[in-house]
């Protein structure tokens, strides 16, 4: 895939002071299962054999600069959530529930949106440091409380020698939850559950392709919609975004666009002085859900830090995923999306 010489991001975002800190959860609280266990409850495909009180999401923090790619097992993953980081490149945050990984990778360092998008998923939080003030704020937080971060020597990550550091750290499922049950953090005080319906909403526009142009050349994303097999799918840069564990492009039952205000921090990122964004995910705003080929315009709420994304169309009628696997890019207020 094809590199560019790095430069500035094509996503405006203002300064803005650094995010107040998230408060810690009751941890005491008893677990609560309230979802059909024949079915995952991110993605409403049937399972088997899944026993949900050895069970909780896991999120890894996953790179997405060019020497990062390819990825390993984002294909594996329920939910993967896209955002912007800093210099115009994204990193995912990919949520492992009811499919196994053995492999996945390269982990990275975390992100303000870390304090928003794992407790929207009651995940076990795995990744590799963080800038200092992002570091100060992921341990002041209720995220703290059950994550795994090599940098401050905790246990779960794997270096592999045929790539280069920082970008050879990789985990596993198994790891994780064998280390989290361990600890106790098996299966959490409560599981998210998505909304599906194997029906096609109506309402909605055509849809076959959108295209998220965040730094071409690096970062400009593009779904096809494959009438085939009814999924999205992914490329970046012009070519098919391939899985390394499976060669073949992502694909995504759902392709959710979340609009939210991006501001920049005063925390430093890196030696170049790329300051760190916060995204604000709390309340709402608009959203637009791409399922079967088609669009649909609406909004996104978050009534508190536990909630995922309520959904509603133009009128208010709730807006429900197809089962299967979805992908949420969170972009900016003003982010010009092509959807054609």
């Amino acid at each position: 895939m094809p590199a560019a010489s790095p430069g500035p991001t094509t996503i405006p975002v203002q300064s803005a002071p650094t995010s107040t800190l998230e408060p810690l959860a009751d941890s005491s609280a008893p677990p609560t299962h309230s979802f059909d266990p024949n079915f995952c409850p991110l993605t409403g495909l049937p399972v088997e054999g899944i026993d949900w009180s050895q069970r909780r999401a896991i999120l890894v923090q996953i790179g997405n600069s060019p020497p990062e790619r390819p990825q390993s097992e984002l294909a594996l993953a329920d939910v993967v959530c896209e955002d912007l980081s800093e210099g115009g490149i994204t990193r995912f945050s990919a949520v492992y529930l009811c499919r196994d990984a053995t492999h996945i990778g390269p982990v990275r360092s975390g992100r303000l949106v870390n304090l928003e998008n794992v407790p929207m998923l009651n995940a076990i939080f795995v990744h590799v440091g963080a800038s200092d003030g992002v570091l100060a704020r992921l341990h002041a937080s209720e995220v703290n409380q059950a994550k795994f971060d090599e940098y401050v020597g905790d246990p779960g990550i794997t270096r592999i020698t045929v790539r280069q550091p920082p970008f050879n750290a990789y985990t596993s499922t198994e790891l994780i939850r064998s280390l989290a049950r361990e600890r106790g953090w098996l299966p959490g005080t409560q599981t998210t559950v998505l909304k599906f319906s194997d029906t096609t909403p109506s309402g909605g526009s055509p849809a076959a392709q959108i295209d998220l142009p965040i730094r071409p050349g690096v970062t400009d994303v593009s779904y096809a919609y494959d009438g085939t097999t009814g999924a999205y799918l992914r490329s970046m840069g012009g070519f098919p975004h391939a899985d390394l564990s499976t060669g073949k492009p992502l694909s995504a039952a759902n392709v959710l666009v979340i609009y939210a205000a991006h501001t920049q921090t005063d925390i430093i990122e890196d030696s170049l002085g790329s300051r760190s964004v916060h995204i604000d995910l709390a309340g709402g705003g608009r959203a637009q859900l791409l399922r079967d080929g088609q669009v649909y315009e609406g909004a996104w709420s978050r009534p508190d830090v536990h909630a995922f994304f309520e959904l509603k169309d133009t009128s208010g009628s709730s807006l429900l995923l197809k089962p299967g696997v979805t992908w949420i890019q969170i972009v900016p207020t003003d982010f010009a999306v092509v959807i054609r």
